[in-house]
């Protein structure tokens, strides 16, 4: 996984920027700042969509934690796109 082999790199490199602004936004409810947070702060957010409790002693998430909140993720910006587009009508 990337947000393990290097987890001081941009989220921007491997995430589309909307799903990183969107993420971000769930997770601090406030827009997301002007330099990208660190993958490894992204993969973990994304794993906490999906289930991982992410205590002080839990570790690193795992994949089936990452991919559920990857599947929760874009379920959530297909409702948001979604909602926008039927209310621009």
């Amino acid at each position: 996984m990337a947000g393990r082999a290097y987890p001081e790199v941009s989220w921007a490199v491997v995430c589309e920027p909307h799903e990183g602004h969107t993420l971000y936004t769930m997770q601090h409810h406030c827009r997301p700042p002007q330099i990208p947070p660190r993958l490894q702060d992204m993969v973990r957010s994304r794993a906490q969509r999906g289930g991982f409790a992410a205590r002080k002693h839990d570790g690193k998430p795992g994949i089936k934690s990452v991919w559920q909140g990857y599947q929760r993720l874009h379920a959530f910006i297909y409702a948001v796109e979604t909602h926008r587009t039927v209310n621009a009508l």
